[in-house]
């Protein structure tokens, strides 16, 4: 009885370890497919990034992409479409996307009260170009000041980009920061990236960087 009783217990023992490994080797499977799937979302995401075509102008390329239909509509109706249509446009535009304008819109009533002035549509749209300068993700560097089509210093944007980090945030004068999402996207001679949120200048200032001392 003794040695059948220590012969159920090593097959118990056997079946709960050849469990324990089939557990094992299931995670093992559904760990190696997350990762096989992570990397290929990641990879099709960059390759997509690789192939985007460049566009004639930002209007080309607003047109063109599925998630700023609505910041194109927003483009169209506050006449900013033959601006950004130039081909010849030396700009950096940074373009909302849908999801993030919808959201804002739906967060602050007063904000969407804005979308049918066409004036003051206008005025947010220009605090997304800067003018004569087509700067690229990697000249967008820490500290860096930039004026868009808003006069005077409310209608400045700090680029702000801690050592290591992948992409910068965009530092608005009512104390936003927003993430750059896409970037590099050519439209003619200006270059737009893409952002996750609608930028709103406010009455902040950003100090003027400390002249070159004197030689």
């Amino acid at each position: 009885m003794k040695g059948c009783a220590l012969l159920i217990v090593a097959l118990a023992l056997g079946a709960t370890v050849a469990n324990a490994q089939a557990v094992d080797n299931i995670v093992g499977d559904v760990q190696q497919a997350v990762g096989d799937a992570v990397n290929s979302v990641t990879g099709a995401a960059n390759e997509a990034m690789d192939m985007a075509p460049e566009r004639e102008s930002v209007a080309d390329v607003l047109d063109n992409k599925n998630d700023t239909s609505i910041l194109w509509t927003l483009v169209q109706s506050a006449g900013f479409e033959d601006t950004l249509s130039e081909t010849n446009l030396t700009a950096t535009v940074f373009a909302p996307l849908d999801k993030n304008i919808q959201e804002e819109l739906a967060a602050d009533p007063a904000l969407a009260a804005l979308a049918d002035d066409e004036e003051a549509v206008a005025e947010v749209l220009s605090y997304h170009v800067v003018l004569g300068e087509a700067l690229t993700l990697d000249q967008l560097t820490d500290g860096l000041i930039l004026q868009t089509m808003v006069d005077g210093p409310e209608g400045q944007l700090k680029v702000v980009r801690p050592a290591g980090a992948a992409k910068p945030r965009l530092l608005t004068t009512s104390g936003q920061r927003v993430p750059i999402y896409q970037y590099d996207l050519m439209g003619g001679d200006a270059i737009v990236h893409t952002i996750r949120g609608l930028l709103i200048s406010g009455n902040q200032t950003f100090a003027a960087p400390a002249p070159a001392p004197m030689m």
